[in-house]
């Protein structure tokens, strides 16, 4: 996941501001979305699991 994050990172001026735009961006928005998901269909969420596929895109588990 880590090397996913960073391979995203192409402004070397950028730093951690790059990432901190990843994280709040993408990952996090897309983590609510299931995490609304869930709670519409009435679920409970005991565990998320994320990590990258081979293409490199984010993937989540939510249980």
């Amino acid at each position: 996941l880590v090397d996913a994050v960073l391979a995203r990172c192409t402004e070397v001026d950028s730093g951690a501001r790059n990432v901190d735009h990843i994280l709040n961006g993408t990952l996090l928005p897309e983590i609510a979305g299931h995490v609304l998901g869930r709670i519409a269909d009435g679920a409970a969420i005991a565990r998320i699991a994320v990590r990258a596929d081979e293409a490199g895109e984010f993937a989540y588990t939510v249980e």
